[in-house]
């Protein structure tokens, strides 16, 4: 027999009224209303249930009706949570309504284990709906996503965070003990399939969760007695005791890094420094593939030089992995290109920094050459004037030639150096206390043109690694906002002129100007 242990509704009405008239102006005398003109002219919204039954049969009238419905149920072994979704609209003077019916599940089967998760979308097709079903595949945070979506069907309703207790009498019917209270409900859901399997787990058991898919994995935890450690290490082909030390205590699993450390260095180099696995398999850095040829090509003192900035890197977290690889990237294509005289210098963040930038503005010899954008002479002196906010004092850097964009994208471990040749961004980078601080923020404004006005707006304003900005930049900002839109409205105003100087020494000057839609274009795009 199903038994109910919780159920809640939440209905959303909308009904956007339009005008039972139109204006015949012009042309449109003999009542031929243009494609181009509004057929029906909007009036008001309203959300109550009162106007939306009061207008179901109102032709000049956008109805709208959602029902968002939570269930928890029992029936025999199995506990499930559902989240059903039905939307009902009918368009102005239209006769029919559009409806969507989807509905997702998380699902366990108390007796064997098992935890199912899915939905059925578009079910009220019957024939072309689409079903998705999962059996014990954790890699997704499937409870996670769900409470997300529960929240935010009830924020505009109530104010309590009624997916904790929703999740919280779901999980209560299979996980009874109370040390999982620390454990997210994900994680409950997890060690709940692996007790119910008898595997000897580790106390941070849930950082497997991802890799704990397929039927490999399961062939092994049977042949290493259940213990769920020893497979890991087989399923990866982990080997030694200091990688299994490590991971009885670390708290994310990024065998990814490891894997490559592993490629790179050597197991001795690695087993000499416990804290550097830890780290590794710690670690947020993203992984990139390394040029095959890099190995074969640096020597044994260069590549102890690198060994340095990895451990920066994974350790100590002062360089950024894709400027690490960059670097690594660069090395090999510098060596292909006939530097075979090139050495890895570098074994600290200061001279990594230098190094990078003379190997950056060497490549990009090779390849493009160098680049310098023409402003008017008065965009210095008014984009640069430092600003004053509090005790504060912030020094905005117009980046204009190659070499600042590359050092920005340097320090800031950004992209920026690739926006050199984009007409109609301007990069400015504002810079705390001194104009040489490393504390700094690199904001993209982007020119348009809106009829005959001259529009600009911040796209961006992002941190080093790309992080957003804390809350304490954001009066500077707004001031630096109000001096770029009095730059762009200053009479003398020029759009941007790039010059080029090729590797064979050819120079390659271009202007710009606006094209039809308003954008800013090179003249000459060969540049």
């Amino acid at each position: 027999m199903k038994e109910i242990l919780y159920k809640k509704e939440f209905r959303r009405y909308g009904t956007s009224k339009y005008k039972n008239y139109n204006h015949i102006e012009g042309d449109d005398i003999l009542g031929q209303i243009s494609k181009t003109k509004e057929m029906f002219k909007y009036d008001s919204f309203d959300d109550t249930k009162e106007c939306f039954l009061e207008n179901y049969g109102n032709p000049f009238c956008d109805i709208t009706e959602s029902i968002e419905l939570i269930v928890v149920e029992k029936y025999d072994d199995k506990i499930s949570t559902k989240i059903f979704y039905i939307y009902r609209n009918r368009r102005v003077g239209k006769s029919w309504f559009k409806v969507i019916k989807n509905m997702s599940y998380v699902t366990v089967n108390t007796k064997t284990g098992d935890v199912y998760h899915g939905g059925i979308d578009k079910y009220n097709l019957k024939r072309k709906c689409r079903k998705r079903i999962r059996r014990n595949y954790f890699s997704p945070n499937t409870i996670h996503n769900m409470m997300h979506q529960i929240n935010s069907m009830s924020k505009s309703v109530i104010k309590e965070n009624i997916a904790e207790e929703i999740f919280s009498i779901f999980t209560s019917q299979f996980s009874k003990t109370n040390d999982l209270e620390n454990l997210s409900f994900d994680d409950r859901l997890f060690k709940f399939y692996l007790d119910k399997r008898n595997v000897k787990i580790p106390n941070n058991f849930y950082i497997f969760k991802t890799s704990w898919v397929g039927k490999e994995i399961k062939k092994i935890l049977k042949k290493n007695d259940n213990r769920m450690i020893d497979t890991i290490m087989e399923y990866y082909k982990f080997s030694g005791k200091k990688i299994k030390s490590a991971l009885h205590i670390c708290e994310n699993f990024n065998f990814h890094l490891y894997l490559q450390a592993k490629e790179l260095f050597g197991n001795d180099w690695l087993n000499q420094d416990n804290q550097l696995i830890l780290a590794c398999l710690n670690s947020n850095q993203d992984v990139y593939d390394v040029p095959k040829d890099f190995l074969r090509q640096i020597s044994k003192e260069e590549l102890k030089r690198f060994f340095k900035l990895f451990k920066s890197m994974v350790v100590n977290n002062t360089i950024n992995s894709h400027t690490l690889y960059d670097h690594i990237k660069f090395y090999c294509q510098l060596k292909r290109l006939g530097e075979i005289d090139l050495k890895w210098l570098s074994n600290n963040d200061d001279l990594f920094l230098k190094e990078h930038l003379e190997w950056t503005q060497k490549l990009d010899h090779y390849r493009n050459g160098t680049y310098e954008r023409i402003y008017p002479e008065y965009s210095y002196d008014i984009i640069e004037q430092p600003i004053i906010d509090g005790s504060d004092v912030y020094y905005p850097k117009l980046l204009n030639d190659s070499v600042n964009y590359n050092e920005e994208s340097i320090k800031q471990s950004n992209c920026v150096k690739t926006y050199i040749t984009r007409p109609a961004s301007i990069i400015v980078s504002l810079r705390k206390q001194n104009i040489e601080s490393n504390e700094r923020a690199t904001i993209e404004y982007r020119v348009n043109k809106y009829f005959d006005d001259i529009k600009i707006n911040r796209g961006q304003s992002l941190g080093r690694f790309n992080n957003r900005l804390s809350e304490e930049w954001n009066e500077v900002l707004f001031k630096l906002d109000k001096i770029m839109l009095s730059y762009i409205q200053d009479e003398r105003f020029e759009t941007v002129q790039i010059k080029k100087k090729c590797d064979n020494g050819v120079l390659i000057e271009t202007e710009t100007q606006w094209d039809e839609m308003g954008n800013l274009i090179l003249n000459n795009s060969d540049i």
